[in-house]
């Protein structure tokens, strides 16, 4: 899926998820297709937690973060209207 999509589908997710509620995500676009898929995600991805800094600080991935959790709002998230430009 493409990184703008996975971004609304985590944050949907963490919305449904108040354990992780304050968890934030950092995702580098490391082939420059700007698509992230379920055998290059973990790789893709930092986890973070607020801190001072406002960036956050990094943490180790919770285990209910996974792949088909957040894909889960794959149709939530596309059906969103898209702001990235």
């Amino acid at each position: 899926m493409d990184i703008n999509t996975f971004t609304k589908c985590f944050d949907l997710f963490t919305a449904a998820n108040s354990e992780h509620a304050t968890l934030g995500v950092m995702i580098s676009d490391v082939n420059h297709d700007d698509t992230i898929t379920e055998s290059s995600w973990e790789s893709q991805c930092e986890w973070r937690l607020p801190d001072s800094s406002g960036v956050g600080s990094p943490v180790d991935k919770p285990d209910g973060v996974t792949w088909s959790a957040i894909s889960a709002f794959q149709t939530q998230a596309e059906a969103q209207d898209d702001y990235s430009n």
